[in-house]
Protein backbone atom coordinates (compact mmCIF):
# COMPACT_ATOMS: atom_id res chain seq x y z
CA UNK A 1 0.00 0.00 0.00
CA UNK A 2 2.96 2.20 0.46
CA UNK A 3 4.96 1.85 -2.39
CA UNK A 4 1.63 2.30 -4.39
CA UNK A 5 1.03 5.46 -2.70
CA UNK A 6 4.58 6.11 -3.70
CA UNK A 7 4.35 5.42 -7.36
CA UNK A 8 1.04 7.25 -7.67
CA UNK A 9 2.60 10.49 -6.39
CA UNK A 10 5.82 10.11 -8.39
CA UNK A 11 3.37 9.83 -11.59
CA UNK A 12 1.83 12.69 -10.45
CA UNK A 13 4.81 14.46 -10.20
CA UNK A 14 6.40 13.57 -13.42
CA UNK A 15 2.98 14.69 -15.60
CA UNK A 16 3.53 18.24 -13.82
CA UNK A 17 6.40 18.40 -14.68
CA UNK A 18 6.05 17.51 -17.90
CA UNK A 19 2.92 20.11 -18.63
CA UNK A 20 5.02 22.86 -16.81
CA UNK A 21 7.87 22.02 -19.08
CA UNK A 22 5.40 22.07 -22.34
CA UNK A 23 4.18 25.31 -21.18
CA UNK A 24 6.86 27.47 -21.75
CA UNK A 25 8.65 26.10 -24.75
CA UNK A 26 7.17 29.18 -26.89
CA UNK A 27 5.31 32.45 -26.25
CA UNK A 28 2.00 33.48 -26.78
CA UNK A 29 2.25 37.60 -25.25
CA UNK A 30 4.49 40.37 -25.22
CA UNK A 31 6.09 42.87 -22.96
CA UNK A 32 6.13 46.35 -22.81
CA UNK A 33 9.28 48.04 -21.13
CA UNK A 34 10.96 51.49 -20.70
CA UNK A 35 11.56 54.53 -18.37
CA UNK A 36 9.87 57.20 -16.78
CA UNK A 37 11.87 60.44 -16.35
CA UNK A 38 11.61 64.10 -15.67
CA UNK A 39 11.25 66.43 -19.30
CA UNK A 40 13.24 69.11 -18.29
CA UNK A 41 16.08 67.11 -16.14
CA UNK A 42 16.29 63.95 -17.34
CA UNK A 43 16.48 62.42 -13.68
CA UNK A 44 14.18 59.12 -13.16
CA UNK A 45 10.96 58.92 -11.49
CA UNK A 46 10.59 56.05 -8.88
CA UNK A 47 7.45 54.78 -8.37
CA UNK A 48 5.56 56.58 -11.36
CA UNK A 49 2.45 54.61 -12.26
CA UNK A 50 2.14 52.66 -15.49
CA UNK A 51 -1.38 51.08 -16.51
CA UNK A 52 -2.46 49.59 -19.93
CA UNK A 53 -6.09 51.54 -20.56
CA UNK A 54 -8.80 49.17 -20.73
CA UNK A 55 -7.36 46.13 -19.03
CA UNK A 56 -5.99 45.49 -15.74
CA UNK A 57 -2.27 44.88 -16.46
CA UNK A 58 0.43 48.02 -15.17
CA UNK A 59 3.55 48.56 -13.33
CA UNK A 60 5.21 51.06 -11.43
CA UNK A 61 8.79 52.11 -12.09
CA UNK A 62 11.89 51.30 -9.89
CA UNK A 63 14.85 53.46 -8.52
CA UNK A 64 15.81 53.91 -11.76
CA UNK A 65 12.82 55.05 -13.30
CA UNK A 66 12.77 51.51 -15.34
CA UNK A 67 9.10 49.40 -15.67
CA UNK A 68 7.92 46.72 -17.61
CA UNK A 69 5.07 44.94 -17.74
CA UNK A 70 4.78 41.28 -18.85
CA UNK A 71 2.24 38.59 -20.44
CA UNK A 72 0.42 41.35 -22.42
CA UNK A 73 -1.94 39.70 -25.22
CA UNK A 74 -0.86 41.15 -28.68
CA UNK A 75 -2.55 43.83 -29.87
CA UNK A 76 -2.57 47.70 -30.18
CA UNK A 77 -2.59 49.56 -26.79
CA UNK A 78 -2.81 52.84 -24.87
CA UNK A 79 -0.23 53.31 -22.40
CA UNK A 80 -0.71 55.76 -19.60
CA UNK A 81 2.21 57.21 -17.16
CA UNK A 82 1.49 59.58 -14.21
CA UNK A 83 3.15 60.57 -11.25
CA UNK A 84 1.86 62.86 -8.27
CA UNK A 85 3.33 67.02 -9.41
CA UNK A 86 3.54 65.60 -12.95
CA UNK A 87 1.07 66.04 -15.91
CA UNK A 88 -0.02 62.80 -16.84
CA UNK A 89 1.37 61.13 -20.24
CA UNK A 90 -0.26 58.97 -22.63
CA UNK A 91 0.85 57.07 -25.27
CA UNK A 92 -1.15 55.48 -28.34
CA UNK A 93 -0.92 52.71 -30.80
CA UNK A 94 1.82 50.98 -28.80
CA UNK A 95 2.27 47.09 -30.67
CA UNK A 96 2.85 44.34 -28.90
CA UNK A 97 3.64 41.40 -30.52
CA UNK A 98 4.85 37.68 -29.47
CA UNK A 99 7.79 37.60 -27.95
CA UNK A 100 9.03 41.02 -28.27
CA UNK A 101 9.38 43.65 -26.01
CA UNK A 102 7.98 47.24 -27.22
CA UNK A 103 10.10 50.32 -25.23
CA UNK A 104 8.01 52.71 -24.45
CA UNK A 105 9.77 55.83 -22.98
CA UNK A 106 7.73 58.63 -20.79
CA UNK A 107 8.93 61.75 -20.28
CA UNK A 108 6.92 63.91 -17.60
CA UNK A 109 6.39 67.65 -17.60
CA UNK A 110 5.70 69.17 -13.58
CA UNK A 111 2.81 70.54 -12.98
CA UNK A 112 1.89 72.21 -9.66
CA UNK A 113 -1.83 71.82 -10.97
CA UNK A 114 -3.27 69.05 -12.34
CA UNK A 115 -3.65 69.78 -16.04
CA UNK A 116 -4.65 68.10 -19.45
CA UNK A 117 -2.41 64.86 -20.25
CA UNK A 118 -0.19 64.94 -23.04
CA UNK A 119 -0.79 62.50 -25.76
CA UNK A 120 1.43 60.64 -28.15
CA UNK A 121 0.95 58.86 -31.19
CA UNK A 122 3.01 55.90 -31.37
CA UNK A 123 3.84 54.18 -34.92
CA UNK A 124 7.51 53.33 -34.85
CA UNK A 125 8.24 50.06 -35.23
CA UNK A 126 8.94 47.62 -32.84
CA UNK A 127 12.64 46.49 -32.33
CA UNK A 128 13.57 44.00 -30.51
CA UNK A 129 17.00 44.01 -29.65
CA UNK A 130 18.25 40.67 -28.31
CA UNK A 131 16.41 38.74 -31.50
CA UNK A 132 18.53 36.27 -33.06
CA UNK A 133 16.25 34.86 -35.48
CA UNK A 134 14.65 35.66 -38.51
CA UNK A 135 10.77 36.51 -37.77
CA UNK A 136 7.73 37.98 -39.80
CA UNK A 137 4.35 38.42 -38.21
CA UNK A 138 1.35 39.17 -39.49
CA UNK A 139 -1.78 40.20 -37.68
CA UNK A 140 -5.54 40.09 -37.86
CA UNK A 141 -5.40 43.67 -39.31
CA UNK A 142 -3.10 42.22 -42.18
CA UNK A 143 -4.96 38.83 -42.69
CA UNK A 144 -8.85 40.42 -42.78
CA UNK A 145 -6.99 42.38 -45.87
CA UNK A 146 -5.64 39.58 -47.65
CA UNK A 147 -7.69 38.27 -50.72
CA UNK A 148 -7.24 34.24 -49.07
CA UNK A 149 -9.68 31.69 -47.90
CA UNK A 150 -7.47 29.21 -46.05
CA UNK A 151 -4.69 29.87 -43.46
CA UNK A 152 -1.99 27.81 -45.56
CA UNK A 153 -2.67 31.16 -48.39
CA UNK A 154 -1.46 33.45 -45.82
CA UNK A 155 1.58 31.68 -44.75
CA UNK A 156 2.55 31.66 -48.61
CA UNK A 157 2.20 35.65 -48.56
CA UNK A 158 5.54 35.45 -45.78
CA UNK A 159 9.08 36.12 -47.04
CA UNK A 160 10.59 33.15 -47.27
CA UNK A 161 7.88 30.77 -47.28
CA UNK A 162 7.46 28.87 -50.59
CA UNK A 163 4.04 26.30 -51.38
CA UNK A 164 4.45 23.53 -53.74
CA UNK A 165 1.84 21.07 -54.66
CA UNK A 166 0.09 21.66 -51.45
CA UNK A 167 3.24 21.62 -48.99
CA UNK A 168 4.89 24.55 -47.64
CA UNK A 169 8.46 24.95 -47.83
CA UNK A 170 10.85 27.51 -45.29
CA UNK A 171 13.83 28.61 -46.98
CA UNK A 172 14.70 25.27 -49.19
CA UNK A 173 13.52 22.96 -46.76
CA UNK A 174 11.67 19.83 -47.08
CA UNK A 175 7.84 19.63 -46.28
CA UNK A 176 7.10 18.54 -42.45
CA UNK A 177 10.07 20.56 -40.96
CA UNK A 178 8.39 22.89 -39.49
CA UNK A 179 6.60 23.04 -35.68
CA UNK A 180 2.75 24.65 -35.22
CA UNK A 181 1.72 25.86 -32.28
CA UNK A 182 -1.66 27.54 -31.30
CA UNK A 183 -1.67 29.33 -27.87
CA UNK A 184 1.37 27.66 -27.07
CA UNK A 185 0.36 23.50 -27.86
CA UNK A 186 1.90 22.12 -30.59
CA UNK A 187 -0.68 20.40 -33.02
CA UNK A 188 1.60 18.96 -35.34
CA UNK A 189 0.14 15.42 -36.78
CA UNK A 190 2.62 12.52 -35.80
CA UNK A 191 2.34 10.99 -38.93
CA UNK A 192 3.22 13.53 -41.60
CA UNK A 193 4.50 15.97 -39.33
CA UNK A 194 1.95 18.41 -40.35
CA UNK A 195 -0.89 20.75 -38.98
CA UNK A 196 -3.78 18.49 -37.74
CA UNK A 197 -6.28 21.26 -37.26
CA UNK A 198 -7.42 23.43 -39.54
CA UNK A 199 -7.81 26.46 -38.67
CA UNK A 200 -10.19 29.17 -39.78
CA UNK A 201 -7.85 32.57 -41.09
CA UNK A 202 -10.63 34.69 -39.17
CA UNK A 203 -9.42 33.63 -35.54
CA UNK A 204 -5.76 34.51 -35.98
CA UNK A 205 -4.75 37.60 -34.00
CA UNK A 206 -1.25 37.22 -35.04
CA UNK A 207 0.78 34.37 -36.46
CA UNK A 208 4.44 34.43 -35.53
CA UNK A 209 6.84 33.11 -38.65
CA UNK A 210 10.23 31.96 -37.12
CA UNK A 211 12.84 31.10 -39.64
CA UNK A 212 16.32 30.26 -39.09
CA UNK A 213 18.56 30.64 -35.54
CA UNK A 214 15.57 30.33 -33.68
CA UNK A 215 16.41 29.53 -29.85
CA UNK A 216 16.68 26.10 -28.70
CA UNK A 217 12.89 26.66 -26.49
CA UNK A 218 11.34 25.51 -29.88
CA UNK A 219 12.03 21.65 -29.92
CA UNK A 220 11.43 19.41 -33.14
CA UNK A 221 11.60 21.99 -35.85
CA UNK A 222 14.56 21.62 -38.74
CA UNK A 223 12.87 24.52 -40.97
CA UNK A 224 11.35 27.28 -38.71
CA UNK A 225 8.12 27.92 -36.49
CA UNK A 226 4.19 28.57 -36.84
CA UNK A 227 3.09 30.51 -33.66
CA UNK A 228 -0.87 31.22 -33.99
CA UNK A 229 -2.37 33.59 -31.01
CA UNK A 230 -5.95 33.10 -31.86
CA UNK A 231 -8.56 36.11 -30.64
CA UNK A 232 -10.07 36.94 -27.26
CA UNK A 233 -13.05 38.19 -26.53
CA UNK A 234 -13.42 41.77 -25.80
CA UNK A 235 -15.01 44.43 -23.66
CA UNK A 236 -17.70 44.83 -25.82
CA UNK A 237 -19.60 42.36 -28.15
CA UNK A 238 -19.35 42.08 -31.39
CA UNK A 239 -19.11 39.79 -34.43
CA UNK A 240 -18.81 39.24 -37.91
CA UNK A 241 -20.25 37.26 -40.99
CA UNK A 242 -18.26 36.52 -44.26
CA UNK A 243 -19.44 34.89 -47.40
CA UNK A 244 -17.48 34.31 -50.56
CA UNK A 245 -17.85 32.49 -53.61
CA UNK A 246 -16.62 31.52 -57.14
CA UNK A 247 -18.67 32.38 -60.54
CA UNK A 248 -20.91 29.56 -61.49
CA UNK A 249 -19.10 27.31 -64.21
CA UNK A 250 -15.35 28.91 -63.15
CA UNK A 251 -13.72 25.75 -62.95
CA UNK A 252 -15.07 24.24 -66.35
CA UNK A 253 -11.02 25.76 -68.11
CA UNK A 254 -9.57 23.24 -65.04
CA UNK A 255 -9.04 19.88 -65.78
CA UNK A 256 -9.04 18.52 -61.91
CA UNK A 257 -12.65 19.08 -62.01
CA UNK A 258 -13.11 15.90 -64.56
CA UNK A 259 -12.11 17.97 -68.13
CA UNK A 260 -9.24 15.23 -68.74
CA UNK A 261 -11.17 12.34 -67.59
CA UNK A 262 -11.52 10.55 -70.90
CA UNK A 263 -8.30 10.08 -71.58
CA UNK A 264 -6.70 9.81 -68.25
CA UNK A 265 -8.82 7.04 -67.56
CA UNK A 266 -10.19 3.56 -68.82
CA UNK A 267 -13.91 3.78 -69.07
CA UNK A 268 -14.13 0.81 -67.53
CA UNK A 269 -11.92 1.29 -64.59
CA UNK A 270 -13.56 1.35 -61.25
CA UNK A 271 -12.35 5.24 -60.80
CA UNK A 272 -14.40 6.30 -64.17
CA UNK A 273 -17.37 4.15 -63.36
CA UNK A 274 -18.10 5.59 -60.25
CA UNK A 275 -18.83 8.85 -61.96
CA UNK A 276 -21.41 9.49 -64.46
CA UNK A 277 -20.60 10.77 -67.78
CA UNK A 278 -23.75 13.36 -67.15
CA UNK A 279 -21.91 14.62 -63.85
CA UNK A 280 -18.57 14.74 -65.76
CA UNK A 281 -20.33 17.39 -67.88
CA UNK A 282 -21.47 19.45 -65.34
CA UNK A 283 -18.53 19.46 -63.27
CA UNK A 284 -17.72 23.22 -61.99
CA UNK A 285 -21.16 24.32 -62.64
CA UNK A 286 -21.52 24.82 -58.89
CA UNK A 287 -19.72 27.76 -57.74
CA UNK A 288 -17.28 27.35 -54.48
CA UNK A 289 -18.43 28.51 -51.36
CA UNK A 290 -17.39 29.72 -48.03
CA UNK A 291 -19.05 30.43 -44.50
CA UNK A 292 -17.22 32.08 -42.13
CA UNK A 293 -18.34 33.78 -38.80
CA UNK A 294 -17.14 35.06 -34.99
CA UNK A 295 -18.61 36.45 -32.54
CA UNK A 296 -17.16 37.50 -29.05
CA UNK A 297 -17.66 39.57 -26.19
CA UNK A 298 -17.72 39.48 -22.32
CA UNK A 299 -19.50 37.37 -19.74
CA UNK A 300 -18.98 38.74 -16.32
CA UNK A 301 -15.50 40.77 -15.02
CA UNK A 302 -12.75 39.70 -16.61
CA UNK A 303 -14.28 36.67 -18.01
CA UNK A 304 -14.81 36.64 -22.07
CA UNK A 305 -15.80 34.17 -24.98
CA UNK A 306 -14.77 34.38 -28.41
CA UNK A 307 -16.13 31.70 -30.92
CA UNK A 308 -15.83 30.97 -34.69
CA UNK A 309 -16.84 28.88 -37.08
CA UNK A 310 -16.05 28.04 -40.99
CA UNK A 311 -17.97 26.18 -43.24
CA UNK A 312 -15.74 25.33 -46.84
CA UNK A 313 -18.52 23.69 -49.71
CA UNK A 314 -16.74 22.21 -52.60
CA UNK A 315 -18.87 20.53 -55.02
CA UNK A 316 -17.44 17.69 -56.87
CA UNK A 317 -18.41 15.02 -59.54
CA UNK A 318 -16.61 12.77 -57.05
CA UNK A 319 -18.18 10.64 -54.64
Amino acid sequence: MFRRKIVVKTLVFLIWGFYGASSVFAGTTGKIAGTVTDAKSGSPLPGANVVIEGTTFGASSDENGRYFILNVPPGRYTVKATFIGYKAAVVRNVAVNVDVTSTVDFKLEESAIAGEEIVISAEGPVVEKSLTSSKQVVNDATVSNLPISTVEEVIESVPGVVAHLGEIHLRGGRAGEEVNLVDDAQINDPLFNKSAIPINPNSISELEVITGTYNAEYGNALSGVFNYILKEGGDRHKGSFTYRSTFSGLDHFKGKNGQDIYSDYDPSSPAYSAVSRDKLAKAGDDPFQIFEFEAGGPIAKNLHYYVTGRWFDNPSPWP
